[in-house]
């Protein structure tokens, strides 16, 4: 979910803090601006529409959900072969 190459680890292997050059002023206020026609149509589809438009790795909770099952599934399915039926797993 992240595009850049330099991160740097916490304490928590779960957070990153990427160092990136900042945004131009206008580039901001250009998608705050998309983010806020989206939210006055108070429709959830044109707000992940402009989030997708405005943050490039951003994605809907539904689909990142939907790739850890399948891959708790997978891993499930792979563990209950055993070593000798062994699933290969990207």
């Amino acid at each position: 979910l992240i595009r850049t190459e330099e991160l740097d680890k916490t304490d928590n292997s779960m957070i990153f803090i990427e160092r990136d050059q900042p945004l131009p002023l206008s580039d901001i206020e250009e998608k705050l601006n998309i983010l806020r026609r989206a939210i006055l149509t108070e429709d959830d589809y044109n707000a992940k529409l402009a989030m997708r438009k405005v943050v490039p790795t951003f994605h809907p909770p539904e689909e990142v959900n939907r790739f850890a099952v399948e891959a708790t599934e997978m891993k499930i399915v792979a563990e209950s072969a055993g070593p000798s039926n062994s699933i290969p797993i990207s």
